[in-house]
């Protein structure tokens, strides 16, 4: 007898992710978002003065509204109900408006560009910006690289490197969770990670075609609604915990991907 393959549906693999990230959101609140904080970026700086002083209820809401609005290939983002729309507004990423009317404005002089002024909670995305440009984050590629492949390794052995990219395949049930770091070759960012869930058996003899993927690129700050984890602001000495750190998220998503696949077969089995 032939066994066919027993991957879920693209649709009901997004779906169980989504469902996942709402109960993540709420674990991460109620401990006091320490995941999402530790990243060295500019967006997590951005949440952090956002969300200063706020209850685990109220960030957990504004998780969950962002998770809301994170588009997919196959499922639609969730409807807001009254005042969610409001609370999304508040972490729009990129930053495109930079000063809101009704809001308190701080200013800050660029040398680029004299008393500019802005809303006060995205004062420390403004301050990382001319840190970033004065090279205060200046940090060897090959420093960085070394760094996050070592804490990866014992969690998931030696990269396949192509193009810039590190690629790690981990067989898991039925479908296989391609892990990617990418250091930068230039530009602010240093570094980034993403997660693509992919069909059956995956290694660099036998990829997936553009198309074929499960779930396509996911990480730690899909939390607030961006499918990709940059690292901006990095020093030196930050290199080697923030690898750890990443070694920590790709441990508890690797953990967590059999009961997402189960979930998305039961979803399949139910809708089906």
């Amino acid at each position: 007898m032939v066994t066919l393959p027993n991957w879920p549906s693209r649709a009901s693999l997004e779906w169980a992710y989504r469902e996942w990230l709402f109960a993540e959101a709420t674990r991460e609140a109620n401990s006091g978002a320490p995941k999402v904080l530790a990243i060295r970026s500019q967006l997590a700086a951005f949440f952090s003065a956002v969300t200063e002083g706020w209850s685990a209820e109220a960030i957990a809401e504004l998780m969950h509204v962002k998770i809301k609005q994170a588009r997919y290939l196959s499922i639609q983002p969730l409807p807001f109900s009254p005042g969610e729309e409001a609370i999304g507004a508040l972490i729009q990423w990129p930053i495109v408006a930079w000063s809101t009317p009704g809001r308190r404005q701080v200013v800050i002089d660029y040398p680029w560009r004299r008393g500019f002024s802005l809303d006060a909670d995205k004062e420390a995305v403004a301050l990382l910006d001319l840190r970033i440009a004065r090279g205060e984050f200046r940090v060897a590629k090959q420093f960085i690289r070394k760094c996050f492949r070592q804490a990866l390794k014992p969690l998931l052995g030696g990269p396949f490197e192509a193009g810039g990219h590190a690629y790690y395949w981990t067989p898991l049930d039925d479908v296989t969770v391609e892990t990617v770091t990418r250091v930068a070759s230039g530009g602010i960012v240093q570094c980034e990670y993403w997660h693509r869930i992919l069909p059956g058996r995956v290694d660099k003899s036998n990829q997936v075609r553009p198309g074929e993927e499960l779930l396509l690129r996911c990480s730690m700050s899909d939390l607030l609604g961006v499918h990709l984890t940059q690292w901006e602001c990095m020093t030196e000495a930050d290199v080697p915990v923030q690898a750890e750190l990443l070694r920590r998220l790709v441990e508890d998503f690797l953990n967590a991907v059999p009961g997402i696949v189960a979930a998305a077969r039961n979803r399949g089995a139910s809708v089906g």
